[in-house]
């Protein structure tokens, strides 16, 4: 008799391992065992006791049991999983050897999809059993692995316990990995073969040393093993001149590029613009590249070339205002955007003016959501923009000076597109004032 147990709830299918907190989410344990349950364990979730009572049922045979987003507290996770290993202390030998007895006997599978938790003091007892749990046929699957804030050791111990076949996203961020714990496991992620996502954001990789040709080409091949790779976040490590040798072995093109603080030069810039990575490019982030601003024609020409698909594009901090005419050269772009949702260009200096001419322009594109500004800093713009309100810098003013100006516009282009922005987020904060933790935020439509 075959039994399919489900409970459905919205799944995270997320798998997230944290030196502080051990979460490990959409856990996909295989077994193949006799009658796993003590005679007076109990468990303090039903859903959790019931799967181990069905998996008992001797004529029954568990196709798939989803207790994802229960949220099993921690002495839950470590009950069920001493229950499968039959008691905290049982030995290797010891579960072989039972494991053997029934060797005859109809062998049970049982596939479960578990949202589980493991607390950091845990992890070390997790990976002690993690022998054991070899030896009863117990196996870890993720769709999706998080691990942070582990350190290499450890990174490399999970990547190692866990199964590759069917894991498609792998975040690796806040690891400190530096360029040689990159190296120490970048032979393990290539054998991911269904990998779609791989995050390295903020592990202190530095390509320009004196180590790092050896870890930009180590890495460069494992990308190239990644055939499905679509989603590449490099954030917050330094790739100075060093992006087109990452990238260049890679024969498909990215739907996401994050690139935010890698210190990109002009080469890398330049690069991107012709590259066939951003042909089909959807989320492009660059914030804090100062390069950026300082190298308008090739950075103009990533623009143009990746305008047609772009949903997301962040150029927050990239010193636009060293630009001459930024607001005129981004307002030629804004009709290349058909599915363009969120631009930010928050932290660049802009004059009133321009961040003005900027709402008017885009709030014109089809598909915009969400605009992210700083507000104007420099007053004589304001008497320039609103006579009859000189010195006003209020977020009221802001608005309805935006809603004039595009009033403005749809008057002498009548026949032009009047979608509107659904929302705007403007960014506020003082001149000599521009760190994160003197912003103020609000929110308007126009």
């Amino acid at each position: 008799m075959t039994t399919c147990l489900y409970f459905n709830q919205i799944c995270s299918r997320d798998c997230y391992v944290n030196c502080s907190t051990v979460q490990f989410f959409f856990f996909l344990i295989s077994i193949s065992l006799p009658s796993i349950r003590g005679p007076n364990e109990q468990h303090d979730h039903p859903a959790l006791a019931a799967a181990i009572a069905i998996s008992e049922q001797k004529e029954s045979r568990i196709q798939d049991i989803d207790i994802t987003s229960l949220n099993l507290s921690d002495r839950t996770n470590n009950l069920f999983l001493n229950t499968l290993l039959k008691g905290r202390q049982a030995a290797t030998k010891d579960i072989v050897k039972k494991h053997r007895s029934v060797a005859s006997k109809e062998h049970r599978e049982l596939r479960i999809l578990m949202n589980s938790r493991v607390t950091g003091q845990e992890i070390k007892a997790f990976f002690k059993k993690s022998k054991q749990l070899q030896s009863a046929n117990i196996h870890v699957r993720s769709k999706r692995l998080r691990i942070d804030q582990c350190g290499t050791d450890l990174v490399e111990r999970v990547l190692d316990l866990i199964e590759k076949e069917r894991t498609t996203e792998l975040n690796l961020s806040y690891n400190s990995l530096r360029n040689e714990g990159l190296k120490r496991i970048l032979d393990l992620i290539q054998q991911f073969p269904a990998l779609t996502t791989l995050c390295l954001r903020y592990n202190t990789l530095n390509f320009t040393n004196e180590h790092g040709d050896s870890a930009v080409k180590e890495l460069a091949s494992t990308l190239r093993r990644l055939p499905h790779l679509r989603y590449l976040n490099l954030s917050a490590n330094r790739i100075t001149r060093k992006l087109a040798e990452i990238l260049s072995p890679m024969e498909q093109s990215l739907s996401l590029l994050d690139a935010t603080c890698c210190m990109l030069s002009k080469e890398d810039i330049e690069y991107l613009s012709g590259s066939h990575h951003t042909r089909g490019l959807q989320h492009l982030r660059l914030r804090d590249n100062y390069d950026f601003g300082r190298n308008w024609e090739a950075a103009e020409r990533l623009i143009r070339n990746v305008a047609n698909n772009l949903v997301e594009l962040d150029l927050e901090h990239c010193n636009l205002s060293r630009i001459q005419g930024v607001a005129a050269r981004l307002a030629v772009l804004a009709p290349r955007f058909k599915c363009l949702r969120s631009l930010e260009i928050q932290h660049n200096f802009l004059t009133a003016r321009d961040q003005i001419n900027v709402v008017v322009e885009f709030g014109k594109c089809p598909t915009m959501d969400v605009l992210r500004l700083s507000f104007p800093i420099k007053e004589e713009d304001v008497f320039l923009l609103e006579d009859d309100d000189e010195g006003r810098t209020d977020r009221e003013w802001f608005e309805n000076v935006c809603k004039k100006r595009k009033a403005e516009a749809q008057h002498h282009h009548p026949g032009g597109n009047t979608c509107k922005c659904k929302l705007l987020i403007v960014y506020v904060y003082q001149e000599d004032l521009v760190f994160h933790s003197a912003e103020d935020q609000f929110v308007f439509s126009i």
